[in-house]
């Protein structure tokens, strides 16, 4: 059974875990020290990638949004590092995870 906001097997935790890896991507920039929030967001990610097949939008939002602060002349450490452990853990999670 499918409605507008998608199944009712997989699509309703991936929503929980779409909006936790958005909030945490963006939490983690806020600051220098809040790179732990990146280790956060690695692990949600993982948890979209095990539940849900669309993990791809994710991974693909992050990456226009990094570009897009890249572009626009807002690049920092903050962002670098914040970038880099978002995608080793949640590449990692996903190439080695339970998927």
């Amino acid at each position: 059974m499918r409605s507008v906001a998608g199944g009712y097997d997989n699509e309703s935790i991936a929503v929980s875990a779409i909006v936790g890896t958005f909030y945490l991507w963006v939490r983690s920039l806020r600051s220098e020290k809040s790179w732990p929030y990146a280790v956060l967001c690695g692990l949600c990610y993982v948890y979209l990638v095990a539940a849900w097949g669309g993990y791809v939008f994710a991974l693909n939002m992050i990456g226009i949004h990094a570009a897009g602060l890249v572009l626009s002349g807002r690049f920092s450490r903050k962002l670098w590092k914040a970038y880099s452990i978002w995608f080793i853990i949640g590449t990692s999670g996903a190439v080695f995870g339970p998927a």
